[in-house]
């Protein structure tokens, strides 16, 4: 489901501060996409108590079932994303208790949902309090949603807004659908960036849902300036190609092939003898990655790697 990952002393350096950031990937397999459509509201009772029931905070039922949900028969999940979550950031906060730190949740689409849940989430358990010298310091949270859709009722939204210390950026863009669904019975959190990549010249116009919603579409606006008039400008030097790693997007001119990313030889690896065979573990690694083309989240190249559960 993501990773969890720690500033590097060069990081914390430019930064001012530890920051340990917990990214979500995207939908990537058939019954997350399932759960994706799953609207009916649920009571959230398991993750924020409440003790007037009036006040209960419901969330999507899918998405709540991804959270909180565990299967003793599998060798992945025997314990959920939750208690994963909330035991790996637990471990470090006592690491680095003694230095200044902050946490990071970020994710595109279902992963983004997982974001703001996770971080809400331990904001309302006081899970992000650690104690120096007898006293305890609350660690902000920070979170970065990509094309979230809308999780929960207005009594969510009521928990989430009085929780302290925590912001929430949902980034937005202007003709992606999924942030406006559910229509009915949600509310929308947190504070909304938006941008607009009908105004990037790099991208032709379609009617494809994936053309707007697509990570690589999304880093591609946020790379870009869009002034009062609309101009679009890309600042940062993000490579124009990857828009197509998944998609058909760029424009001809460009000379760009569509979904260019794939798998070397179809996963097939030459061995020493000329003959050839398929290299299983490779295969299954790509084909999630190429998966995840679609519907996913990445972090700062100052920060290493820890864990992965």
């Amino acid at each position: 489901m993501g990773y969890i990952a720690v500033a590097t002393d060069q990081g914390k350096a430019m930064l001012g501060r530890r920051d340990i950031v917990v990214a979500w990937r995207g939908t990537l397999q058939p019954y997350e996409w399932a759960n994706d459509f799953d609207f009916p509201l649920e009571p959230a009772i398991s993750v924020f108590p409440v003790t007037d029931p009036k006040d209960n905070p419901r969330i999507g039922s899918g998405w709540l079932d991804i959270y909180t949900a565990s299967d003793s028969r599998s060798p992945y999940d025997t314990t959920s994303a939750q208690e994963q979550v909330q035991g790996e950031l637990k471990r470090l906060l006592e690491l680095y208790k003694d230095e200044e730190i902050s946490i990071t949740f970020t994710g595109h689409s279902l992963g983004a949902v997982m974001s703001v849940l996770s971080a809400a989430d331990l904001v309302y358990g006081k899970k992000n309090n650690i104690n120096i010298n007898l006293q305890k310091k609350q660690v902000p949270i920070t979170v970065f949603a990509f094309g979230s859709p809308r999780i929960g009722d207005h009594n969510f939204k009521n928990v989430v807004d009085s929780l302290q210390p925590l912001n929430i950026l949902r980034i937005v863009n202007v003709p992606d659908v999924a942030p406006h669904y559910p229509l009915l019975l949600y509310s929308e959190i947190g504070e909304v960036l938006e941008i607009n990549t009908l105004n990037s010249t790099y991208l032709k116009r379609s009617l494809n849902f994936r053309n707007y919603h697509n990570l690589e579409i999304y880093l591609h606006g946020m790379a870009g300036m869009q002034d009062t008039d609309g101009v679009f400008k890309l600042e940062i030097g993000r490579d124009i190609s990857l828009v197509n790693k998944g998609l058909d997007a760029l424009k001809d001119e460009y000379l760009v092939p569509s979904t260019w990313r794939c798998l070397a030889n179809k996963g097939m690896l030459q061995m020493d003898d000329g003959t050839w065979k398929l290299d299983v573990h490779r295969r299954d690694h790509d084909d999630d990655v190429d998966a995840d083309d679609n519907d996913d989240s990445s972090t700062s190249n100052q920060l290493q790697e820890l864990n992965t559960d």
